[in-house]
């Protein structure tokens, strides 16, 4: 089915949905970038791969129990107590995957130029996810090598580079960021509202090499192309809550389009 927002789909942030959009963009954006590469570089896939505790908080192998107090009896002696019946949880870590995009120069294992993340939830909520993705993050920025961070994630704490005091306020929704290597404090940064279309981005190569340049919507339009984009059911609200202009403007689009009674 074909993408019927402008720009970003909002319904793709519905959390059943995210892995395999994150999954299928990443792919697409690579897809796309590599035949505009010079000859000597290429675009690949990395994954991050961790085990994490379910979303509702709780973490793996919990086991909790309630000591017995000693208590004496009348003769002297210690009365051995039994335990109240515990509670019983048992769960298992979610394995996560993030996958992301490596630009390299040079035969393999070759030169890392850039890498291309797609935030995931976890790395917008604290936990472990978000740990890893900082941790990574900070390295990345004190190297030479390139960052570029999407987030088309609205709910989460802030988490690309640049500092959300910077930005102009409650004029976007979504979010492009591009730190250059050894460019320090410099970033930059495309803001998106939720009913303008994506940009069109240049991605950084070596000193020598021109940027080239890629069109995030026509990506993120591949994606819902496909399964990903055939699961969504239009008649229900997007998650998460949006403003009320937003939701008014979702809505009169969705039953233009036919998509919603």
């Amino acid at each position: 089915m074909p993408n019927p927002f402008p720009g970003m789909n909002p319904f793709l942030e519905k959390p059943s949905l995210w892995p395999s959009f994150h999954q299928r963009f990443i792919t697409y954006l690579a897809d796309a970038i590599d035949p505009l590469l010079p000859e000597n570089h290429s675009a690949d896939l990395g994954v991050r791969v961790y085990t994490s505790a379910p979303s509702n908080g709780m973490y793996p192998d919990v086991f909790v129990a309630k000591h017995a107090q000693k208590k004496k009896g009348r003769n002297g002696t210690t009365a051995i107590l039994e335990a109240d019946p515990p509670l019983e949880v048992e769960y298992w870590a979610e394995e996560i995957r993030e996958p992301f995009i490596k630009i390299r120069m040079g035969p393999d294992p070759g030169k890392l130029i850039a890498v291309i993340e797609l935030l995931s939830p976890a790395n917008k909520t604290p936990g472990k996810g978000r740990t890893l993705y900082l941790r990574k993050q900070a390295r990345v920025l004190r190297s030479t090598t390139h960052l570029m961070e999407i987030d088309f994630l609205r709910a989460g704490e802030h988490t690309v580079a640049v500092q959300l005091d910077t930005l102009p306020e409650n004029h976007w929704d979504y979010l492009v960021c591009l730190h250059r290597g050894r460019s320090r404090s410099k970033f930059e940064c495309w803001p998106i509202p939720l009913q303008d279309r994506l940009p069109r981005i240049h991605v950084p190569l070596s000193k020598k090499d021109t940027d080239v340049v890629v069109d995030l919507q026509t990506v993120l339009d591949r994606c819902c192309e496909t399964a990903t984009g055939r699961r969504i059911d239009y008649s229900q609200e997007c998650p998460p809550p949006l403003s009320k202009k937003n939701a008014k403007w979702i809505d009169e689009l969705l039953r233009k389009k036919k998509l919603r009674k």
